[in-house]
C-alpha cells in the first residue's frame, strides 16, 4: 500500500495482480513524508548496483500502524478526510480464475503428489480467501477511483502514472513473481462445477467489473449477490451490516449452505459463538464433502473455548484431505496451542512426506517446531549442525542437504528475534550482537536487539551500542533510522549529526532517511543546544 503526498495518490494493493511490481516502481518516486509499506519478497529483477535502494530496510518508510494488503476503509480511518476524498485512490484486479491458479501454484509448488492438490487447495481456500473487494468495494460502490485490469497492466499503468505526473515507458524493470507467472486456468482442468463455485463467488466483483466475469456462468441461486455482500461486510468488521445482507440471502434462498455457513463466520466474529456453532454445523452436514466447513468448525470451536469440539472437526476435515499439508499443519499448532506437544510434533512430522523430499524443508518444519516450543538452545543446535554447501565456486545450487553460509545467519538471526520477544535479552544478545550476522542483514537484528535494551539501559549504554554498531560500518537505513530515533531525547545533537552524515555516505542519497533525519535533529534541537549540521 501507498500513501502519497508527493503526487496526492492511495495506491490499494490486492493479492497476486503484479502488486509489489507497481509498488516497487511507484515507490521510487515516493517522498519523504509518504507512507510505503513493507513489502514481503524482492523482486526477481533488481540489477546488483541498485539493490541498496529496495533492500529489505530500505524500500518502506513511514510505514507504523498500516498493512501491505490494507483495505480502503481501514486506510481511510486512519487519514484526515480530506485526504481521503481529494486524492486518487486506484487497485489492481485481476479475473478470478487467473488469479487462482497463481495462487495455486505459489502454495502447492513443494507438493510431492498433486494427485488431489487442485480440489484440495480450491476446497481450503475457497470462496474469499484470493477475494479482493472488501478492499475497494463498500455499501454497494466502489470506493476506487479507478481499477486497473491486471490483463492490460501496462496500459492502464500508463493511464495512472500520466494523470499522476509519474514517468513511465511501458517497463516496470523488475518483476514479482505474479506478474511474471501468468498460468492459464485450464491448467487447472476446472471441472463445471467449480466454474459455477467460482461464479457465484465472484458475482459482486463481475457486477461491477465486466472483465471479472467468468464465461457462460450466472448466479446460480437468487442468494448469491446478497451472500457477497454480507462476505465484504464481515471482511470489513461491519457485523451489523453483514446479518443484514446474509439475513436478506437467506430469505431468498434458506437453503443456500454459503449463506449458511456466512452467517456462521460472521456471528463467530461478533462473540455469539453458539449460535454460529450451531450454523456451521449445519452447514456441515447439508455438504458433507467439504473439508472447509469442517475446518470453520474446528477453528470457530476453538475460539469458544471447546477444544474437544475442535479437534473432532479437524480430524473430520483430515480423513477428507489427508493430503492437504496446510490443514494438517493447521491442527500442528492447534495441538501444540492447547498444550499437546507430543501430538503436535507428531502431527508436523506427518506433513513432510507431503512436500518434495527438500531437506531443507524438513530442516525448516523442525526449527519452527522448536521455536515455537521456545526450545531455543536446540533449535540453535540443530541450526549449526546443518552442513555448510562447499565455497569453492563449483556448484551454483547448494548440493541436496547443505545451506550456504548466509542463510545459516538469517535461520541464527531468526531464532534470537524470537528470543527477544520472549524476554530473554541476554541469549539473544549472543546472537543479534554479533559482527558477522550484523553484515549480513545490514544491521537489522541489531537494530531490533537496540530498540528493546534501551527500554531498561541507561543513555550511556545506549550511546555505546550505537557505537558499537557503527565500529561495524552498517550499510542499511533501519540501524540509522532506530539509533537516531533512540538519541532525540538525550539531546545528544552531536552523536544524532554524526550518523545523519555517515548514513548519507554509507547509503547513498536515499531521501526519505534524509529527511526523517532532519526532522529528528530538529525535534532534538528544540530540547537541546543547537549544533551546525556537518
Amino acid at each position: 500500500m501507498i500513501l502519497s503526498h508527493a503526487q496526492k495518490y492511495i495506491f490499494l494493493k490486492n493479492k497476486k495482480v503484479a502488486g509489489s511490481t507497481v509498488e516497487f516502481y511507484l515507490s521510487r518516486f515516493s517522498g519523504p513524508d509518504d507512507i510505503v509499506t513493507q513489502i514481503g519478497s524482492e523482486p526477481e529483477r533488481i540489477p546488483p548496483s541498485l539493490r541498496y535502494l529496495f533492500g529489505r530496510d530500505t524500500r518502506f518508510q513511514n510505514s507504523a500502524g498500516y498493512k501491505n494488503h490494507m483495505g480502503g476503509t481501514r486506510v481511510r480511518a486512519k487519514i484526515p478526510t480530506e485526504v481521503w476524498d481529494t486524492y486518487f485512490k486506484f487497485c489492481i484486479e485481476r479475473e478470478p480464475l487467473s488469479k487462482t491458479v497463481s495462487a495455486f501454484h505459489f502454495k502447492t509448488w513443494q507438493i510431492s503428489d498433486k494427485g488431489d492438490a487442485v480440489s484440495t487447495f480450491l476446497d481450503y481456500a475457497f470462496p474469499n480467501f484470493y477475494s479482493d473487494i472488501f478492499r475497494y468495494f463498500e455499501n454497494g460502490k466502489l470506493i476506487a477511483d479507478k481499477v486497473v485490469n491486471f490483463s492490460r497492466l501496462t496500459e492502464d499503468m500508463t493511464d495512472v502514472c500520466t494523470r499522476l505526473k509519474i514517468p513511465f515507458e511501458g517497463d516496470f524493470g523488475f518483476k514479482s513473481k505474479s506478474f511474471q507467472k501468468q498460468k492459464s486456468h485450464q491448467s487447472l482442468n476446472l471441472t463445471e462445477e467449480l466454474k459455477q463455485e467460482f461464479a457465484d463467488g465472484y458475482a459482486l466483483e463481475a457486477e461491477i467489473l465486466p472483465f471479472m466475469k467468468i464465461a457462460g456462468c450466472s448466479p446460480s441461486s437468487p442468494a448469491v449477490l446478497p451472500w457477497n455482500e454480507a462476505r465484504v461486510a464481515r471482511l470489513q468488521d461491519d457485523f451489523e451490516t453483514g446479518l443484514k445482507h446474509v439475513n436478506r440471502a437467506l430469505r431468498r434462498d434458506k437453503d443456500y449452505v454459503p449463506a449458511i455457513r456466512e452467517k456462521a463466520l460472521i456471528l463467530s466474529k461478533a462473540g455469539e459463538a453458539e449460535r454460529a456453532i450451531k450454523l456451521i454445523t449445519r452447514a456441515s452436514e447439508a455438504a458433507p464433502e467439504r473439508t472447509r466447513y469442517l475446518i470453520d468448525l474446528a477453528q470457530i470451536s476453538a475460539s469458544a473455548g471447546d477444544t474437544d469440539k475442535a479437534e473432532r472437526a479437524f480430524r473430520d476435515a483430515i480423513a477428507l484431505s489427508p493430503k492437504n499439508p496446510q490443514l494438517r499443519t493447521d491442527f500442528s499448532n492447534f495441538l501444540a496451542a492447547n498444550g499437546q506437544s507430543d501430538l503436535a510434533a507428531k502431527e508436523a512430522t506427518s506433513i513432510l512426506p507431503l512436500i518434495e523430499p527438500d531437506l531443507n524443508e524438513h530442516f525448516k518444519t523442525r526449527l519452527n517446531r522448536l521455536v515455537w516450543n521456545k526450545q531455543f538452545k536446540k533449535a540453535l543446535d540443530l541450526i549449526d549442525a546443518q552442513t555448510l554447501e562447499p565455497e569453492d565456486g563449483t556448484s551454483f545450487e547448494p548440493p541436496p542437504g547443505t545451506v550456504s553460509h548466509v542463510r545459516k545467519l538469517r535461520w541464527r538471526e531468526s531464532v534470537g528475534l524470537n528470543m527477544l520477544r520472549a524476554g530473554d535479552l541476554e541469549g539473544a544478545g549472543k546472537i543479534l550482537l554479533s559482527e558477522e550476522l550484523f553484515i549480513a542483514d545490514k544491521g537489522n537484528g541489531f537494530a531490533k536487539f537496540m530498540e528493546t535494551a534501551a527500554q531498561s539501559a541507561s543513555a550511556s549504554e545506549t550511546e555505546d551500542l550505537i557505537g558499537q554498531g557503527l565500529s561495524w560500518n552498517p550499510t542499511g537505513t533501519n540501524f540509522y533510522n532506530t539509533a537516531i530515533e533512540l538519541l532525540v531525547d538525550s539531546q545528544n545533537l552531536q552523536l544524532i549529526d554524526q550518523l545523519c552524515s555517515i548514513a548519507q555516505e554509507q547509503c547513498g542519497h536515499i531521501s526519505g532517511l534524509m529527511a526523517r533525519c532532519a526532522r529528528l535533529r530538529k525535534k532534538a534541537s528544540a530540547r537541546g543546544s543547537s549544533v551546525t549540521p556537518n
